[in-house]
């Protein structure tokens, strides 16, 4: 294994490992987001019941 190789698997597992965390983190957003929107929906539901 010469070093060019192992430069290169380092750079693609580092590609990999990043391309992983930015996944999380965009998961972890719709979650946050759809959380969010829960609340709100819930909050919404709340309001017309006791308005109607």
């Amino acid at each position: 294994m010469t070093v060019c190789h192992a430069g290169m698997c380092l750079f693609l597992s580092l590609k990999s490992l990043n391309l992983m965390v930015r996944l999380t983190e965009f998961i972890q957003n719709i979650m946050m987001t759809l959380r969010y929107y829960q609340i709100e929906i819930t909050m919404s539901i709340h309001f017309f019941k006791s308005h109607s």
